[in-house]
């Protein structure tokens, strides 16, 4: 009889242990601050991320294992990552309270529609907006009226950006990813009959320049490691930034091209001439999509034979 009574007491203190954390990890006036919103800790279960509203709408999809943004493009990794990211860490910083719930949800009505899918349904829907300044974050869930401002622990910058982004800002910006042992031919065509093209090809057992009985190898192994991991700053759309606009009627004043062992990587890049008044060159590969790149990195690309001669 003892041994019972001492056994129901252990039991009873047990579920008093496991309802009081059940009910700790209910958000509440006091407990709310922390709290995970969005309860999305698992996100390998994500397959689709829909960001919606009036004037720009994104959706990111896995198909084939592969994520795509809008079903046209591969996505940025390193953004998506970091998507993924706040989705599984923001929590809330605090309820919004009465007297300032009307103008915050002034501010949530213009904000994005966030619907977050996986295999078996919806796994979260929420309107991620903020402040005019961009300087706090405010989520609330489909179908109630509280508002958060949410915040993400360690992060100092503006959480709701990310469900910002248009097209072009989720796409992978990698433009070259060839090394020395893959590149079969690199060709820079300059349009200036001024200018030689420069043409690197793969001979038996190394990369050799045309026209050129010996190159420089320190310049020329640095000058082909550029093309291991070569990103773009952003594609653009005609209108997005007008100043590059009839730079996309104008000729190009040089192509590169590069054939790799793998044709997926084969690419050819056109490069445009200027704005001298601009940090940036404007680029268009094969498929013409336009970006906007680094002039200084750009320059790097375009190298002359005189650039690869070794120093006598």
């Amino acid at each position: 009889m003892h041994k019972n009574t001492t056994l129901l007491i252990s039991l009873g203190v047990l579920l008093l242990l496991i309802v009081g954390t059940w009910w700790a990890g209910r958000p509440s006036e006091t407990s709310i601050v922390g709290y995970d919103l969005l309860e999305l800790s698992d996100t390998t279960k994500i397959s689709r991320i829909e960001m919606i509203s009036d004037e720009n709408s994104v959706i990111l999809s896995k198909v084939n294992g592969k994520w795509l943004v809008n079903d046209k493009y591969k996505v940025d990794r390193s953004i998506r990552n970091f998507l993924v990211g706040v989705l599984k860490l923001v929590r809330v910083k605090r309820e919004v309270g009465p007297s300032q719930l009307a103008e915050v949800k002034q501010w949530m009505a213009s904000g994005r529609k966030v619907i977050i899918s996986g295999g078996q349904g919806m796994l979260a829907e929420f309107t991620a907006a903020g402040n005019p300044s961009k300087t706090e974050s405010y989520f609330t869930l489909a179908g109630e009226s509280k508002v958060y401002q949410v915040e993400l622990p360690g992060y100092p910058n503006y959480v709701s950006g990310i469900f910002e982004f248009t097209e072009n800002q989720w796409r992978n910006r990698l433009l070259f990813s060839s090394d020395w042992r893959s590149i079969q031919s690199l060709t820079i065509d300059y349009v200036d009959d001024q200018k030689k093209d420069v043409t690197i090809a793969f001979d038996k057992t190394t990369l050799k320049v045309a026209d050129l009985p010996e190159a420089d190898t320190l310049v020329l192994e640095n000058y082909i490691q550029q093309y291991e991991a070569f990103f773009t700053n952003e594609f653009i759309s005609k209108g997005q930034i007008p100043v590059y606009d009839s730079l996309m009627d104008a000729t190009p004043v040089a192509t590169i091209r590069l054939r790799d062992i793998d044709s997926a990587k084969n690419t050819e890049l056109d490069v445009y001439p200027g704005p001298t008044d601009q940090p940036y060159v404007l680029l268009k590969d094969e498929a013409g999509n336009y970006s906007v790149c680094d002039a200084g990195r750009v320059r790097s690309l375009l190298i002359s034979l005189d650039d690869l001669r070794p120093e006598k």
